[in-house]
């Protein structure tokens, strides 16, 4: 593109085909736009996957996970076939993570940073004391239904694998022995940037110890990992891809010398990095308890252990939320990583220095306290859009002391739903359809409707009043001035 006599480009902005907005200054003259490893590659990096939590820890606010990743609106697994979401979700804190701050309140960021809106319809938090020595995971996971049941695993003996082989041929023991940001890779993620998130079929084979195994009254598998995304075009693409498949783990036992799969797949961790619980009792033989996990999906398993033994005591205290307070933050800058199997993470106190992307067009939640609409699950949620931040805050002087040897950890509990921009996600592009839980599908047929009682008409008037509002600023004079003369200004970013 000819710059005239200038010696550089003031922006060079580049809009891709999926939708991401690229943008670099001071662009010398005479660069070679479309070169591989220059400004014409696209960078790599999510776009959309779910809402994040921050928790305050005593001295800052640590980026815990995405949330809600189990809640996909109009996400196609192939053309036709979308996935069913679950709309609520348990996510772990631990005690390490969350701190009451000097005024006695547990303080909590949910925020919306990537390309997507939600709809959040409620948040409780769950403190749940149990022994020192044990562990607690939520029965979380992505999946097809029948959705996992809520339940705390308060698990005491849990065992490494005694040895772990790659279907690469290599051995990845230590790599799954502990949480430590080690991973095993026996795949290779497919080079082709249309199948992000995809890899080469793989499995781990794991082995435990029988004499630590026999007589146990319950075998739970712990698989913690992250999962880098697909969205709805690349999945839309492997469907249409001979040789390029979607599959999600499958769990192998040995069997008249050869392996057979326990069922269909189990699912993943729908986060970074989370945990998901697999009851084993069933199928796992304890004189040879060994096992595959095997897929085609880029997911880096920080370890995989085994709980032997049924759940240990547990003691769970619930607290509502006492403030809820919807405000413009921005979007955090996020964190390279330092090598391609760790997953990217987020630091509260960097913000970005320019918008990621825009809002959804649409109506969402007007700015201030909304803590009316976190607190029961009634379909009228708070609309949340790109930079969006909910400030949570709960009262921790309604804690009962810790018993002795016991120790604290929490579970957030979130109802709602998110949904990306994705062209190829379903009503993808607006805010409406608003979901709502008595829907047997989104988009939902012709003869389903959003409520529509005396209630709901009450919160779209009351609540729903602010317009979506295009963060990027455009470039050509035209409508930079339909830009300037919008008549809604956010308020500027702060920090809380």
């Amino acid at each position: 593109y000819g710059l005239g006599k200038a010696d550089f480009a003031d922006v060079l902005r580049i809009t891709w085909p999926n939708g991401i907005v690229q943008s670099e200054v001071d662009v010398e003259k005479g660069l070679q736009i479309l070169d591989k490893n220059t400004l014409g590659e696209q960078a790599e990096g999510l776009i959309g996957s779910c809402p994040f939590l921050y928790t305050w820890d005593g001295t800052a606010f640590t980026f815990i996970s995405d949330v809600l990743g189990i809640t996909p609106l109009g996400l196609p697994m192939a053309p036709g076939v979308l996935v069913p979401p679950d709309h609520d979700e348990y996510v772990l804190v631990t005690g390490e993570q969350l701190a009451a701050n000097e005024d006695g309140e547990f303080v909590l960021q949910f925020t919306e940073e990537l390309r997507e809106v939600t709809y959040l319809d409620q948040v409780r938090l769950d403190v749940v004391d149990h022994p020192i020595g044990t562990e607690i995971q939520p029965n979380e996971r992505f999946c097809f239904p029948p959705f996992p049941v809520a339940r705390t695993h308060v698990m005491g003996n849990l065992l490494a694998p005694t040895k772990v082989t790659g279907s690469d041929g290599k051995d990845w023991t230590a790599e799954l022995a502990a949480v430590d940001d080690t991973h095993p890779q026996p795949f290779e993620p497919l080079a082709d940037v249309q199948f992000l998130g995809l890899a080469t079929p793989h499995w781990l084979e794991l082995e435990f110890d029988p004499a630590q195994v026999a007589g146990a009254e319950e075998l739970r598998l712990v698989c913690t990992g992250w999962f880098y995304w697909t969205d709805a075009s690349v999945n839309v693409a492997a469907a249409r891809t001979p040789g390029v498949d979607f599959v999600p783990p499958i769990i192998e036992v040995p069997f008249d010398g050869g392996w057979r799969p326990i069922g269909p797949p189990v699912g993943f961790p729908a986060g970074k990095t989370k945990s998901m619980v697999l009851d084993l009792s069933e199928v796992l033989n304890p004189a040879d308890p060994r096992l595959r996990i095997g897929s085609t999906l880029r997911l880096y398993w920080d370890s995989i252990r085994l709980a032997v033994g049924g759940d240990e005591e547990q003691r769970t205290t619930s607290i509502a939320c006492s403030s809820a307070d919807l405000w413009a933050r921005g979007f955090s800058q996020p964190l390279p990583a330092e090598r391609a199997d760790l997953p990217e993470r987020f630091v509260w106190e960097e913000r970005s220095l320019r918008p990621r992307w825009n809002q959804h067009p649409g109506r969402y939640t007007k700015f201030g306290e909304v803590l009316e609409l976190v607190t029961t699950v009634d379909d009228r949620f708070v609309v949340m859009g790109a930079g969006d931040a909910l400030t949570l805050r709960f009262d921790a002087a309604a804690l009962p002391p810790l018993p002795d040897g016991w120790t604290r950890d929490y579970l957030v509990f979130f109802d709602g739903w998110a949904k990306d921009r994705d062209p190829n996600t379903v009503e993808a592009l607006t805010v409406e359809p608003l979901p709502f839980h008595g829907m047997s599908a989104y988009p939902y047929p012709a003869d389903e409707a959003f409520p529509d009682t005396p209630a709901h008409r009450a919160w779209r008037e009351q609540w729903q009043t602010r317009e979506a509002f295009e963060l990027i600023v455009p470039l050509s004079p035209e409508r930079r001035s339909e830009w300037e003369a919008a008549t809604f200004t956010p308020p500027a970013p702060r920090q809380r």
